[in-house]
């Protein structure tokens, strides 16, 4: 398999599509099926089995001699960082695009990347929009981005802070997945080595930001074509385990990326990697946050100690930080909503509906959502709902800028 040029108009690369894959029986079918069928054809599918022990490896040498494009790698489980970097690193296509075993993508996808990079042959493609998949609905999450290409310094100056905005609680224009990029292969295969196997956080991002920090030509563009399916047991969903140990060498890996940076927009991107590595933080063990102030509860400077709370969350953060408050007597939740009621619940709470909030005394509404967007909407359903806005609490970008990356890589090492 390789490059080819049909006639003198028609650019035809060689993209390598990598699918890591383990025990996902219920939903590989699907995204092989989806890859084969693509309206561009010339592929090099790589299905890296790490591990399976639920009969996906079986499914994937069964397509394997239906379709030759197909390349299948049995591996033992070691992770998917593992899993990805060994199928990026035996790719031979002129760009790599990366999907999850358990996805989706619908027929045009590869076609549309291909013609964006027909002209502007760019190290890294982002494809912006998506399809958030549930068992019985499918919602589109369309990105507020101008189709647009940037070049050398640009890519510091006016690009990043759309992947990591440091003024914003963890706003973030560009999605921070590998499943949205399509990128160089040589790029993506000498960068890809610089992940540690061991890391199970933030990995997509830390990757994205590997190669985008040594890539000289970006460009975004809208393609909606990519399914991200929810399964509410996968890894995304579940306890991380090792989590401690994982934070310890995320913060290690995004020395790397500040120090390779000693040019005019240092500065801007220890901002963006200092926010990141906070928001893995809070994602990941929200505990190990609580304890750095024993005034309020972080980052919400105006809710003191022995607030009455309302939380509003039940996505990854909400669930961290009623975690937190459960195992003390700082605050005394009083309420946990979220639009969505039927979602697991924690040990001690139980999910309320929203209209919940006008039956009990609070003193602050906490928006537990990572992202300024989304806090945003649900402060206005507050206020319409007949909230005070006085009462309504947001994260606080400054108390969070407080933290540079070393000094709270310190002090989390020491609470461990």
């Amino acid at each position: 398999m390789s490059s080819k040029k049909l006639n003198e108009n028609e650019y035809v690369p060689l993209i390598s599509v990598v699918v890591p894959i383990y025990n996902i029986i219920e939903y590989i079918e699907k995204c092989i099926k989806s890859i084969i069928e693509q309206s561009y054809s010339n592929l090099e599918i790589i299905l890296v089995d790490d591990g399976s022990t639920d009969g996906s490896s079986i499914i994937c040498d069964e397509y394997s001699k239906i379709d030759s494009r197909i390349v299948v790698i049995h591996k033992r489980n070691e992770g998917v960082t593992s899993a990805r970097k060994e199928g990026v690193s035996c790719a031979q296509g002129d760009y790599i695009i990366c999907v999850d075993g358990d996805d989706w993508i619908e027929k045009n996808r590869i076609y549309n990347a291909v013609k964006q990079i027909e002209n502007e042959k760019v190290d890294m493609l982002y494809l912006a929009g998506h399809y958030k998949d549930y068992k019985e609905s499918s919602r589109l999450i369309q990105e507020n981005v101008c189709e647009k290409s940037y070049y050398g310094n640009e890519i510091i100056d006016k690009f990043v802070h759309l992947l990591q905005n440091p003024e914003k609680c963890f706003e973030r224009k560009i999605r921070s997945v590998l499943w949205s990029w399509v990128i160089k292969r040589e790029l993506f295969q000498e960068k890809i080595k610089l992940l540690d196997n061991q890391i199970t956080v933030s990995e997509d991002a830390l990757c994205i930001w590997f190669c985008i920090l040594s890539a000289y030509s970006l460009r975004i563009c809208v393609e909606n074509g990519y399914h991200y399916v929810q399964r509410y047991n996968s890894l995304s969903y579940t306890a991380r385990e090792k989590k401690n140990l994982s934070l310890e060498i995320l913060a290690k890996q995004l020395d790397i990326c500040i120090e390779n940076q000693k040019d005019k927009f240092a500065d801007k991107v220890k901002a963006c990697i200092n926010v990141l590595y906070i928001m893995e933080i809070m994602l990941t063990d929200y505990s190990l946050l609580y304890k750095i102030n024993n005034q309020f509860l972080f980052p919400y400077s105006q809710v003191k100690k022995g607030s009455k709370i309302v939380v509003y969350g039940a996505g990854k953060f909400g669930k961290q930080l009623l975690n937190a408050i459960y195992k003390k007597n700082d605050y005394e939740v009083v309420l946990w909503t979220d639009q969505s009621i039927d979602r697991c619940n924690v040990e001690g709470y139980t999910i309320s509906a929203t209209q919940r909030i006008k039956e009990v005394d609070f003193d602050y509404v906490v928006i537990a959502v990572a992202y300024e967007k989304d806090a945003m909407e649900i402060e206005n359903k507050l206020i319409f709902l007949g909230v005070p806005r006085n009462k309504i609490a947001r994260m606080n970008i400054e108390e969070i800028k407080k933290f540079k990356l070393n000094s709270l890589k310190a002090f989390v090492e020491k609470l461990q």
